[in-house]
């Protein structure tokens, strides 16, 4: 099935792409040169899954957890090729997805305050994420996208009733939302004209009955 050159069969590609994103602003925060050698430098491990599963890992570990999406209204019915908006199947499916973004370092809050803070300040420095995404169906293409990353702004009881649903206890955490993120939908069928059925050829067209007639004098008042 031909697919359309946009947005992303895979969300994990854009979570993938935040995680490297932090471990290459980790590998050169200027961070590191202010510890000096009475704390030395820590190893700050990124992934991509939900805060409970590292916990046990050891460490000082950031988690940035894709745990809620929701259709983008904005773009849902905007024509992205074309003049006019194309049937519902081939019209992308827009996204908003949320990350809960957890530092954890079991007993050394002064490691977890700092990974947040490569984290925050590597977010905040990369407003707008890009990627190259590979689309691997005949004919493969490698499509340029663009996400929007902005912090959302949640109360502290927000972040209490999602920390509940997690059933773990309640650690330093950001939310941050990517949009907008399209899944990539099936290319719009081409319509085939039809067969011609009859062709029509004058060698000699006959003029119009008024041609031969020019055009009236004018009329003169006596």
């Amino acid at each position: 099935m031909p697919l359309q050159p946009l947005g992303v069969l895979d969300l994990s590609i854009v979570t993938d792409r935040l995680i490297k994103l932090i471990e290459k602003s980790r590998d050169e925060s200027p961070l590191w040169a202010t510890l000096g050698a009475t704390s030395p430098t820590f190893t700050i491990t990124v992934t991509g899954a939900m805060p409970e599963a590292v916990r046990k890992d050891g460490g000082c570990q950031v988690s940035v957890y894709l745990f809620h999406v929701t259709e983008d209204k904005y773009q849902k019915n905007a024509p992205v090729t074309g003049p006019r908006v194309p049937p519902i199947p081939t019209q992308p499916l827009s996204l908003n997805l949320y990350y809960l973004v957890t530092a954890f370092a079991d007993k050394d809050y002064v490691q977890e305050q700092q990974a947040m803070s490569i984290v925050l300040r590597c977010f905040h420095e990369n407003p707008i994420v890009r990627e190259n995404v590979v689309i691997p169906v005949p004919p493969a293409q490698t499509v340029k996208e663009e996400f929007t990353l902005t912090m959302e702004v949640e109360t502290s009881d927000e972040m209490a009733r999602l920390w509940q649903a997690v059933t773990v206890p309640f650690r330093l955490s950001v939310v941050y939302k990517v949009s907008v993120v399209f899944i990539t939908p099936p290319a719009p069928a081409v319509p085939l004209a039809p067969k011609p059925q009859r062709l029509g050829l004058t060698v000699d067209p006959t003029l119009s009955p008024d041609a031969q007639k020019g055009q009236s004098p004018p009329l003169h008042g006596g």
